[in-house]
């Protein structure tokens, strides 16, 4: 018969393992031992021995029921001690000591071979095995609803207890022990009472969100939606590792046990660079009258190191036993409640626990020792426990979920703790950072093996040469087209010919600047070419900058020379360079005869062209790339991907970016076409698919973002000449990916990556169909070129883990222009060649299996703004040149999925400025793709303990915040209420004013883009410039009025007045 006291709840402990046992996983949470006994044992005595502790200790024989209407069950006691019980004999003499050792190992590892009913019981699982009349194994199993960590009490008990039956003492632990089930009250009682709350409050100030992050590099998923499958791996620390162990535990005042767990938390952060927190296992028995008692006391506690790869590891070890004592002095006020309500993660992904297995039982002639134990009663991805063995051996036993982990995994870990561990006993004082935990052969393959590009290329030097040799071979092939008019290589080379001697007679030698601004058309590729023909650098402007962006370029630059066309001449007029119209008529004339190459020596030093990008000072820097690197990258294109004449290639990006250079050489170098697209195509995907589809096109690039625009329209699938798309400048998701191959499956996509400073590209990925993971890697380095994966002290990092990308090789940038020292700070000198360089790129990435590359951030403040390079700095440093700024953060934001915007985040002097007075004050010294969406004022800047800016604390803008300056009104009439309907859709907005600004609402140039689109899905034509212009709904619906009754009106005209006979 069953008592069932309903007042025992479940105690805190028990009521988390029932939580986490979930979805069927309860027979994970088990407690395990191996007993080795040496002596004469007499079974009926052992098991009269169980039955007067489960008398004493009523846990031991309770089961578990959950009521009706209830969710948790309650402890229900029972009065006979229910125990399933086995034994058998095992033959071992025909077995040597390590095949009986293996054997004991799988023993364990397979009992008990039946889950546990927690209702019905019983619930505890004996199994004694015989291997000599004086040597017995004795295992035992019981659910950790009934039992924690804390085995060596309960051997100690069933040791006294055998001894009094036998006689051999008087002491047999006859005092009654404190009942679990009240205890359980104490415990749920102290959780909730008021006098706990300084208690609670400890917990209540830690960071917990940022460390429930933190995976492993190499896991297999998270959390979320898994099932819990518990392996386990050994490892036995050597003799002298483990001496060298114990004398730091002495000389720094502390034990074993916590000079394992900072070792273990050093591991941790090398290998996930975050703020790692391990689970900490307490026993719960701080107080002397607890010491005895059986039952779930026991509970991890958050630990958090407090310290960073810099620190040494004598450092780290004092830091962790200062985390260790804190938290165990709080540890009975803990609970997972309030972090999972906040986070919804319900467990930490790491674990650690330490046992002492040293001591030895003895009943009589009878000695009890525990050879193993295995005690799970919480979660983890991966658990570390050190157990100190009963010879004194320290032995570590890895437990991980095969869900997250997988064995190959978990060995290699093994081996980076074994050299770490080895190494900050040898070298405390070193700081953790330069321990080197990978093999030399791992070292070989990532430094060596999976950098061996090497390709010997033509001879040439000079990126126009190779268009030279091309037009030998086509020359009347057409080489340009540009709406209805196009050059042939002969003439496209006459052309940049008769215009290079221009230069040379006006002064233009080797290496000199020479800037270029002009509207898309043939003009500008002439231009381009015959600047490398003189022997010069070509700079191009992008003429929509504000002219003092486009000033400070050509100062900074040095640049005496200016091409340009007859429109955009006197822009120019202020400036201190000579202008050279790209547009003159007579040299135009002149240009049908044939005019000779200019046979100039070259040499792969010299500079082919310099881009200007984002500066984090305020100011952009100049970057200036030779002809061997762009040589190299072309003819790695060519050999990669090759061209023929039937190819035609679409010239969209903005040729003032890098992405844009091989647009215009792929095509040239091969006798393909290149097709220029309208200026107006880069912001419109409707004219960008009808130009693909009118011209044939055959190889397009484009930003992911742009493809999945271009993924929208409703005629995308005929773009049946496209062979090739190449992504880049964003991160490529694997859906974006299987979307192109569902609607193009015989499309080729290429997932490009590089900076500037590194010639266009430096690594490539040919998409293949399906794969894991929600990102497209960034794949392996181009011909010539080696990529390194560092850490702070350009050391290899291990496969899997993130550090920073460097980049070597045949396409290393020369360097900033006229500034030496950023140059020798990003430029550093290579630590595996001699006198190379590597190009330091800020990105954050880690290496796959195979060598290839997937890219995970930035580790500053560069970020990437659909494929445009930005630096927070610059814009901030621009804010805070405002007469009413006093402080600026600006961030990238992507508070709703895939929409990502600028936002400032502003301290004033005194009053707020308007947000139309900002916008007005960045507009003229920035381009448009920097100026923030939103503008948030605040009182100061949310601060982190350490004094650094903590941009997690930032809020989300707010549109009728104070400083816009824009009641709301509402839309008056059908035309007004369409479009507010899709600008709400698309910005987000649940309403939206026909007099709100689409820039101060968050608008951009992406979401001027999807409200053209769905206008006209709804019959309303605009352009992408009408929302750049007009800005509010009301004045562009005014100006949508005006021009249909301007049609309106036109065909009126055109009908025939009367009738006809």
């Amino acid at each position: 018969m069953l008592r069932k006291i309903e007042e025992y709840r479940l105690s805190p402990q028990q009521r988390r393992i029932w939580e986490l046992g979930q979805d069927g996983q309860h027979e994970a949470f088990l407690a395990r031992a191996m007993m080795l006994l040496e002596g004469n044992v007499d079974r009926t005595l052992l098991k009269a021995s169980l039955q007067k502790m489960a008398a004493r200790h009523e846990v031991l024989r309770t089961t578990f029921h959950v009521l009706p209407g209830t969710m948790l069950p309650v402890q229900v006691l029972g009065e006979e001690f229910q125990v399933q019980w086995d034994e058998w004999e095992f033959d071992s003499q025909f077995q040597s000591p390590n095949e009986q050792q293996v054997y004991l190992d799988h023993l364990f590892a397979k009992f008990p071979g039946h889950f546990f009913n927690l209702e019905k019981g019983p619930l505890f699982q004996v199994e004694m095995v015989t291997f000599a009349p004086d040597k017995h194994l004795l295992l035992i199993a019981l659910p950790t609803m009934l039992i924690d960590n804390a085995i060596q009490p309960f051997v100690n008990e069933l040791t006294r207890s055998y001894g009094k039956l036998a006689g051999y003492t008087t002491d047999g632990g006859e005092e009654e022990g404190i009942s679990y089930a009240v205890l359980s009250d104490r415990y749920n009682e102290l959780l909730e009472a008021e006098d706990g709350k300084e208690r609670r409050d400890y917990w209540a100030t830690q960071e917990f969100t940022s460390a429930l992050d933190i995976h492993l590099p190499f896991a297999k998923s998270t959390q979320k939606g898994i099932t819990f499958s518990p392996r386990m791996l050994t490892w036995e620390v050597p003799t002298e590792t483990a001496d060298s162990m114990a004398k730091l535990a002495v000389a720094e005042g502390t034990e074993v046990s916590i000079v394992l767990l900072a070792a273990w938390q050093a591991l941790l952060v090398l290998l996930t660079r975050g703020p790692t927190m391990v689970g900490v296992a307490y026993d719960g028995r701080g107080d002397e009258e607890l010491l005895a008692v059986i039952g779930p006391l026991a509970r991890y506690v958050p630990l958090a190191g407090g310290f960073d790869r810099g620190d040494s590891f004598r450092s780290v070890l004092g830091l962790v036993k200062l985390s260790a004592e804190e938290s165990r002095k709080w540890q009975e006020s803990f609970s997972w409640e309030a972090i999972q309500a906040d986070s919804g993660v319900p467990y930490l992904p790491f674990g650690y626990d330490f046992t002492d297995l040293q001591a030895r039982h003895t009943a009589g002639d009878l000695t009890f020792t525990v050879l193993r134990q295995s005690v799970c009663f919480d979660l983890f991805d991966l658990r570390l426990s050190g157990v100190k063995q009963a010879d004194g051996r320290l032995v570590i036993d890895y437990h991980y979920n095969e869900n997250v982990l997988c064995g190959a995994d978990l060995e290699r870990l093994c081996r980076y703790f074994e050299r770490l561990i080895t190494q900050v006993m040898n070298e405390p004082e070193s700081p953790i950072g330069r321990t080197q935990i990978i093999s030399e052969e791992e070292q070989e393959q990532l430094l060596v093996t999976w950098n061996q590009t090497g390709v010997q290329f033509s001879h040439h030097q000079a990126l126009h040469r190779l268009f030279e040799d091309q037009v030998a071979k086509t020359p009347d092939q057409i080489a340009v087209l540009f709406g209805e008019r196009t050059l042939s290589y002969e003439e496209l080379n006459n052309r940049a010919n008769r215009l290079a001697r221009d230069l040379q007679t006006n002064g233009v030698v080797a290496g000199k600047i020479v800037a270029i601004a002009c509207q898309r058309s043939l003009d500008m590729i002439i231009g381009m070419l015959a600047v490398l023909k003189a022997g010069g650098a070509y700079l191009p402007l992008d003429i929509d900058y504000p002219m003092e962006r486009i000033a400070y370029m050509l100062q900074d630059s040095r640049t005496e020379m200016l091409l340009t066309q007859q429109d955009l001449a006197e822009r120019f007029e202020d400036q201190s360079v000579k202008v050279i119209l790209l547009d003159d008529l007579a040299r135009a004339n002149s240009a049908t005869q044939k005019w000779d190459n200019l046979d100039l020596h070259m040499t792969d030093e010299h500079p082919a062209y310099v881009i200007y990008t984002s500066g984090s000072t305020g100011q952009p820097k100049g970057i200036v790339v030779g002809h061997g690197a762009i040589c190299n990258h072309m003819q790695w294109m060519q050999a990669e991907f090759p061209l023929s004449a039937s190819d035609r290639v679409l010239q969209k990006t903005a040729f003032s970016f890098d992405a844009s250079v091989w647009e215009f050489y792929a095509p040239l170098l091969t006798g393909a076409q290149l097709v220029f697209a309208k200026p107006e195509t880069q912001l419109d995907p409707a004219t960008l698919l009808q130009e693909i589809q009118e011209y044939r096109v055959t190889t397009l690039q484009v930003v992911p973002t742009i493809l999945s625009m271009l993924l929208e329209q409703e005629d995308f699938a005929n773009c049946t000449s496209l062979t090739r798309v190449f992504a880049g400048g964003e991160q490529l998701t694997r859906k974006l990916q299987e979307r192109l191959f569902g609607m193009l499956p015989n499309v080729d996509l290429i997932n490009l990556y590089g900076p500037t400073e590194c010639c266009i590209n430096s690594t490539y990925w040919v998409a293949e169909r399906g794969g894991s993971g929600n990102m497209v890697p960034i794949g392996r380095p181009i011909a010539n070129a080696q990529v390194y994966v560092l850490d702070e002290y350009q050391l290899p990092v291990p496969q899997g883990v993130a550090g920073e990308l460097y980049i070597g090789g045949a396409g290393i940038a020369i360097g900033y222009l006229h500034r030496p020292q950023l140059t020798a700070e990003r430029f550093v000198v290579h630590p595996f060649a001699e006198g190379e360089r590597l190009y330091k790129t800020g990105d954050l990435v880690r290496t796959l299996p195979g060598g290839v590359l997937e890219f995970l951030g930035r580790i500053d403040d560069q970020v990437k703004l659909r494929g445009l390079r930005i630096e927070l700095g610059e814009i901030e440093a621009v804010l805070q040149r405002h007469e009413s700024v006093q402080q600026a953060v600006v961030l990238l934001r992507e508070d709703k999925p895939g929409h990502q915007l600028l936002v400032a985040y502003i301290v004033c002097k005194g009053e707020h400025p308007q947000v139309q007075d900002l916008r007005l004050f960045l507009n003229g010294q920035l381009p448009e793709y920097m100026i923030p969406s939103f503008y948030v004022y605040l009182n100061a800047l949310p601060l982190m303990p350490n004094g650094k800016v903590d941009r997690r604390q930032y809020p989300q803008p707010d549109l009728y915040a104070k400083g816009y300056g824009t009641d709301y009104v509402a839309p008056r009439n059908l035309m007004e209420e369409l479009i507010a309907g899709i600008w709400s859709e698309i910005l987000d907005r649940s309403e939206v004013g026909v007099q709100n600004d689409f820039f101060e609402l968050g608008g951009d140039s992406l979401a001027a883009l999807k409200i053209v689109a769905l206008c006209k899905r709804e019959g309303i034509f605009l352009t992408p410039q009408d929302m750049f212009k007009l800005r509010r709904i009301e004045e562009i619906a005014v100006a949508i009025e005006e021009r249909t009754n301007a049609r309106d009106q036109q065909k009126s005209c055109r009908l025939p007045i009367g009738g006809s006979n």
